[in-house]
């Protein structure tokens, strides 16, 4: 993990200057960033992707546990585990 300081109005750049994280205020613990980067790349906060990707991962299970009780079961009909 790489650790950086900056003050306000100082920026960090990523990927060949495609991403600039850009420090806009810091007060009482809070740091405000503005984040320049092509439409294509995602930004979030992490706890908003961590429970997007609980609740992925949950849709996942539910699938998997579908393609389950269809390998056994075909139009009704039990099938015969190979």
């Amino acid at each position: 993990m790489l650790f950086l300081e900056r003050k306000v109005g100082e920026s960090i750049i990523l990927a060949n200057g495609d991403i600039v994280f850009l420090i806009l205020s810091a007060d009482r613990g809070n740091v405000k960033i503005g984040i320049t980067a092509p439409k294509f790349v995602d930004i979030s906060r992490a706890e908003k992707f961590e429970k997007l990707k609980e609740q992925q991962q949950s849709k996942s299970l539910i699938c998997a546990a579908d393609f389950k009780i269809s390998e056994h079961y075909i139009n009704g009909e039990k099938v015969n585990k190979r």
